[in-house]
């Protein structure tokens, strides 16, 4: 919960709703560059690991190595998911018709991946 003063004086509280991401990407540059998008809402807790904990509610980010270390992909788990791809990977409609929807190229920016996971966070909200 914050608080803020409000022009008459008065204290207003308010809730913020923080949203859990995991990052499980080898490229520690690119993970710390959308690490630190992401903080700078103030609404994300940003997890950088080497596998992620898919019993963890929140958006997944991984890219073609990580997503290759996971033993199943369910579609709900498919639906949660980010990934960073190589441009011009082959099987990129594999990874659609895994149910994967949201996925950025590697030489995307991380401002890119940011609003994937923006974009991933809204439509799960809807569901």
């Amino acid at each position: 919960m914050a608080l803020e003063r409000g022009s008459n004086g008065l204290r207003i509280a308010h809730y913020v709703v923080v949203k859990t991401v995991q990052l499980a990407i080898h490229d520690f540059g690119y993970a710390q560059a959308l690490r630190n998008e992401l903080l700078r809402d103030g609404g994300h807790e940003v997890y950088l690991v080497e596998k992620p904990d898919l019993k963890r509610d929140g958006v997944v980010v991984l890219d073609e190595e990580g997503l290759d270390s996971l033993n199943t992909l369910s579609e709900s788990i498919a639906e949660r998911l980010v990934v960073i791809a190589r441009k011009g990977a082959d099987h990129l409609a594999q990874l659609w018709r895994a149910g994967i929807r949201h996925v950025v190229f590697e030489k995307d920016s991380s401002r890119t991946a940011q609003m994937a996971v923006l974009a991933l966070e809204l439509r799960l909200s809807d569901n």
